[in-house]
């Protein structure tokens, strides 16, 4: 987990997955948690909005899916 870490150190910010940092950010605080659940919903949740970002939508169909963000895809947060 550590190595994980070090190496967002060494990555240019723009390459560095903000949501599998914040989980190994998180999981410094609770040893031996097992991440592989919540990477597969990250990828859920990933396809779920390539999907509905896959269909052409006008402006205030966009804003309506942002402002629903996950609660509408996954279940409430």
């Amino acid at each position: 987990m550590t190595t994980g870490i070090l190496h967002l150190s060494l990555m240019e910010d723009d390459e560095i997955d903000l949501d599998v940092a914040a989980l190994q950010l998180a999981a410094l605080d609770h040893p031996g948690m097992d991440l592989d659940g919540y990477m597969d919903e990250l990828d859920v949740m990933a396809a779920s909005l390539v999907a509905v970002s896959a269909a052409p939508m006008s402006t205030v169909r966009q804003a309506d899916v942002l402002g629903s963000g996950p609660i509408d895809v996954r279940g409430a947060i």
